[in-house]
């Protein structure tokens, strides 16, 4: 009698739908991706899909930021009683979540204009490629001021949750790395 063997039924899905999938992820951190499927170096080579995922990335720092700045702000008013400082402490703690906001909103108008100003998809992979390089710096400059910031909260002994927001920071300037690594080396390869 011959023996059965039982094979386990692999699918593979179609590229297209694969593609699909890993475009539509929500995570956090799409360099999780890396893992799970080959299709993801020609992902992180898409404008389109990069530009969307810092988009994403640069609302929750933001959101992050906010949040734990409540304890920052709540430390103040408790602290700085006469009106006028706490007028000037409110406009201050206004002004810097404007200058997120800001710093966010200019990013992100940059990225669109360096994807709407290129005519080429050689063009657009430079001047993105660019940008990257100076979200990099920027994100390299806000985990420097964070750190900065945390430490003055430490000196003061105010609780600030700042981790989720290093973390996430870390996770989005190691993306563009790869970014610009895989457009380096994909440029490369084709000339």
């Amino acid at each position: 009698m011959e023996k059965g063997t039982v094979e386990s039924p692999i699918m593979v899905l179609p590229k297209e739908l694969m593609f699909e999938i890993l475009f539509r992820d929500e995570s956090s951190n799409p360099l999780e991706l890396m893992r799970v499927s080959k299709l993801w170096k020609s992902l992180v080579l898409d404008p389109y899909f990069v530009e969307k995922h810092m988009k994403k990335s640069f609302i929750d720092i933001a959101f992050l930021f906010a949040k734990a700045m409540k304890p920052w702000n709540a430390f103040r008013s408790q602290h700085f009683i006469q009106k006028e400082e706490e007028v000037v402490d409110k406009e201050e703690g206004a002004i810097e979540e404007e200058k997120v906001e800001e710093e966010e909103e200019r990013v992100v108008d940059e990225e669109k204009e360096a994807i709407e100003e290129e005519k080429t998809v050689d063009e657009e992979k430079e001047k993105f490629e660019k940008l990257a390089k100076g979200v990099v710096i920027v994100l390299n400059n806000d985990l420097a001021t964070l750190s900065s910031i945390k430490g003055k909260m430490e000196a003061l002994n105010v609780e600030m949750e700042v981790q989720p927001m290093e973390d996430r920071i870390k996770r989005l300037r190691s993306f563009v790395l790869v970014y610009i690594k895989s457009t380096t080396s994909s440029s490369s390869c084709s000339h």
